[in-house]
């Protein structure tokens, strides 16, 4: 794909539509990881209707809500830099580790779910600021002047490296023909382009631009080019196009990348804010706005691949279209914000009502009088390291909630004192519901590598943010932790070798 765009250069937001083939929420605000905000249509929902396994890996830390976000796009199983092995993997910047930290225990995923079809997708790490790599990688001298700019192509080198092994080991198993790969940028960089650096807010080429590349060497036996203005909005009926399956009933906002480039196409870009830039597309010309500055720019991106002309007043047609096309984008921005307002309300009302969900085990905590906890279920109750354990809890609002809380799961090896800990997310926020509504919270526990083997206990609780401490249970039929936590089960920590099949 040589003429690739994303639809907002933030990592967060970019994940949406390439996975879910629609436009994210055009504010900072990481509504889009709300539980059960979004709908379940992207490419993992539908793929696991027809029997695939999928699994996210990513070498960062939990980001921005980034389990939740993963959760909500419809991901059996997520791995990030605290669910993987660490020891010998070096630290590329302030998110997290290099890269090939992902490669073992992404194919032992692999490997687990025998000849079972899968999604599985990796973000890379290593080009984000401040552009790493393991210090045993060979560098190379770019002549560049700016010595960022030699790391961050460096940093590209190493991505490289890592896709290089991963494709030597589908080949050991016997799966590149039977796999499509798509390696797409989630957004680009800005070395001062335009009076920038980063990536949040630059809706020039060298931010919204971004490499894209097909590999299926099982369905095309010849290289070839994919011409156009494309959007990443593509990539979710580009695979619905080479897996063969067809929409019944509504449409895309993307178009298959294998189909006729359009040249009259639209496209809508914000800056990670509105009140910082906001930037369209028809066909060739690309309209920037940017609130620091009262003039408009205008490119032709046919004749100018890297936005270094403005001809805002050299094409006078253009620019009096240019308002229209700013009162357009603005439109086009209310109205995905009102969506997702749309949906988080209709997902808070789906997630609470007045009356309690039936679960296997019962339980009768209050805390403060403010959240009653009447049931919980875990799931599977034996596993081994380096697998997830589902936990869920019925939730019932006994008084108004006017202070930050967190539900929290805590898994405790009393032998040797180590703990693991989760945030359980609320179905709807705890603020929001009344005395007398039913919810939901529900979390998943990664298994660390190095988990003791045996009976590990299970814990629940109840944080208030501010105090940082547990809130104290009143009731009967239940063990407490000394920390105020509730006990509700033990979990059987096995080995491969010994787990029953």
């Amino acid at each position: 794909m040589e003429r690739l765009y994303s639809v907002d250069p933030h990592t967060t937001k970019a994940l949406v539509p390439i996975i879910a083939g629609i436009y994210p929420y055009p504010e900072p605000k990481v509504m889009e990881a709300r539980p059960g905000i979004l709908p379940e249509k992207a490419l993992p929902h539908l793929l696991r209707r027809f029997g695939y396994r999928t699994a996210f890996f990513q070498t960062a830390n939990n980001y921005e809500d980034r389990q939740e976000l993963v959760a909500n796009l419809g991901y059996e199983v997520f791995r990030g830099l605290y669910h993987m092995p660490q020891e010998g993997f070096a630290y590329v910047n302030y998110f997290g580790r290099e890269e090939m930290m992902m490669l073992k225990p992404s194919l032992e995923w692999v490997d687990g779910i025998k000849n079972d079809p899968f999604f599985l997708t990796y973000l890379t790490l290593s080009t984000h600021h401040e552009y790493g790599y393991p210090p045993w990688f060979p560098v190379r001298n770019f002549g560049l002047l700016d010595e960022r700019q030699n790391r961050y192509l460096n940093a590209v080198m190493y991505t490289d490296y890592f896709i290089k092994q991963l494709f030597s080991e589908f080949k050991k198993r016997n799966l590149i023909n039977r796999t499509i790969f798509i390696i797409v940028g989630d957004h680009g960089e800005a070395f001062g382009e335009h009076g920038l650096e980063g990536h949040n807010y630059s809706l020039w080429e060298e931010g919204l631009r971004v490499p894209g590349l097909i590999y299926a060497p099982g369905l095309f036996k010849e290289s070839g080019k994919i011409d156009g203005f494309r959007s990443v909005l593509d990539i979710v009926p580009t695979v619905c196009d080479l897996l063969g399956l067809k929409i019944k009933e509504g449409s895309f906002l993307g178009r298959s990348l294998l189909s006729p480039a359009d040249d009259s196409r639209e496209f809508f870009f914000t800056g990670w804010s509105k009140s910082r830039v906001i930037a369209y597309r028809k066909g060739r010309f690309k309209y920037v706005f940017p609130s620091w500055s009262a003039k408009i720019e205008i490119y032709d991106n046919l004749s100018d691949e890297n936005d270094e002309h403005n001809i805002y007043d050299l094409r006078t047609d253009l620019a009096v279209e240019a308002e229209a096309c700013r009162s357009k984008v603005r439109a086009w921005f209310n109205s995905v914000a009102f969506q997702y307002r749309q949906w988080d309300k209709a997902s808070q009302s789906e997630h609470k009502s007045f009356r309690a969900e039936d679960f296997n085990w019962k339980l009768e905590a209050i805390f403060n009088n403010l959240i009653k906890i009447y049931g919980y279920g875990f799931f599977p109750e034996r596993t081994e390291p380096r697998t997830s354990v589902y936990v869920r809890l019925g939730i019932r609002c006994e008084g108004r909630i006017k202070r930050p809380l967190q539900l929290r799961a805590i898994l405790l090896n009393e032998e040797t004192g180590i703990k693991a800990s989760i945030f359980l997310s609320p179905r709807v926020p705890l603020e929001s519901l009344q005395p007398g509504q039913f919810s939901s919270a529900e979390g998943i526990i990664n298994i660390p590598e190095n988990w003791p083997e045996g009976l590990s206990r299970l814990y629940i609780g109840i944080l208030d943010e501010k105090k940082e401490q547990f809130l104290r249970p009143q009731g009967s039929g239940f063990k407490t932790g000394e920390d105020g936590t509730v006990y509700i089960g033990d979990l059987d920590v096995v080995y491969p070798a010994e787990v029953i099949k």
